[in-house]
């Protein structure tokens, strides 16, 4: 558990709250995991801040939630009573008919075409909404293949129901509420997107690159990819930071690419080389296979045969290997991963 979540869980039960659950899968299937509290956290404000994120739930089954950058250990508040019960779904229903047709002065023939266009305005925005609605109940098979929220319902909608949406998704808290937002596209939509481009969540902030391009100037897009470049991982992030360095590269996130080719992971390093070899021509895309061996040589914790991986992959791309590794082993020296061997 990572020590600002476990420092807050202690400061929790020192401060008399109790852990009434402890579960995995929730609320990040397949590999979360969480502890849920009786009763909602005190020793600390419940709001974002000091490398923990904080949402404010109100739902059945919690009241807040914890976490941190990496989005994998929770800890959950237990829901208010009242958020806790089921929703009455008769209620719900009636809410959404249409009005009844009340007739007026007028003849049925001035009457009938006014409210019959009305009527099924109002059925076609239920309809939108609940479709809309329907889509944001993320399961395992949308989480899995990466489903967004239904932007077709979401088009569809009244001026009023996106507003609502528009409300309820600030700040976004993930890619499906920042590409919601980006399809709305209204003056407010777009300024939540370019403050969320500094949230804490990673993953906002490469969705806000990817889905809203246009909102971020170059200085802010280079300085997030540097950022994702060195807290990128498997499901967390990986494959939207490549993405976007394939189709955006200044001098700056290439000489990244390299640097970490010496102190990120095996696994990390593999793909940075494919990136690099993508980048500079010598295959066609970071999943093309033909030089998995060469790619293959950076998944060692030897320091030596992983500075050689790195002259063969420089050697490949025709660049000068000698000095790109020079300045790479000098910003390793200043930032060492201590993953790595010494």
């Amino acid at each position: 558990m990572p020590p600002v979540l476990r420092a807050l869980l202690e400061a929790e039960l020192d401060a008399g709250n109790t852990i009434i659950e402890v579960g995995h899968s929730h609320p990040a299937p397949p590999i979360g995991a969480y502890f849920k509290l009786a009763r909602q956290v005190t020793t600390r404000p419940r709001e974002s801040g000091d490398g923990l994120d904080f949402i404010d739930r109100h739902g059945s089954t919690s009241s807040g939630e914890f976490t941190d950058a990496d989005r994998r250990f929770w800890i959950l508040e237990a829901p208010n009573p009242a958020d806790a019960a089921y929703p009455d779904m008769d209620a719900i229903r009636e809410s959404l008919r249409p009005p009844p047709f009340v007739p007026t002065s007028r003849t049925s023939e001035e009457s009938e075409p006014t409210h019959s266009g009305a009527a099924a305005d109002h059925a076609e925005d239920a309809e939108a909404w609940r479709r809309f609605n329907d889509s944001k109940r993320i399961d395992y098979e949308r989480w899995k293949e990466g489903i967004g929220y239904d932007l077709e319902a979401l088009a569809s909608l009244s001026v009023e129901s996106q507003r609502a949406v528009e409300r309820e998704l600030t700040p976004p808290s993930g890619w499906r509420d920042v590409e919601a937002l980006a399809a709305l596209d209204t003056p407010t939509a777009r300024e939540t997107l370019r403050q969320a481009i500094h949230a804490a969540n990673l993953e906002v902030r490469l969705a806000v690159l990817s889905r809203a391009p246009a909102v971020v100037d170059d200085a802010t897009r280079t300085q997030v990819i540097l950022t994702a470049l060195g807290e990128a991982a498997p499901f967390a992030g990986r494959t939207e930071a490549l993405d976007l360095v394939m189709e955006y590269h200044p001098p700056e996130v290439v000489q990244a690419l390299f640097g970490w080719l010496l102190r990120a992971s095996g696994e990390m390093a593999y793909h940075y080389a494919a990136t690099l070899a993508a980048i500079h021509g010598v295959v066609d895309s970071r999943y093309d296979w033909s030089l998995r061996p060469m790619y293959l040589a950076f998944n060692t914790e030897d320091p030596a045969a992983r500075r050689e991986a790195f002259l063969a992959l420089c050697a490949k791309l025709g660049v000068d290997g000698p000095a790109l590794l020079a300045i790479a082993e000098q910003d390793l020296g200043a930032r060492r991963d201590p993953k790595l061997p010494e």
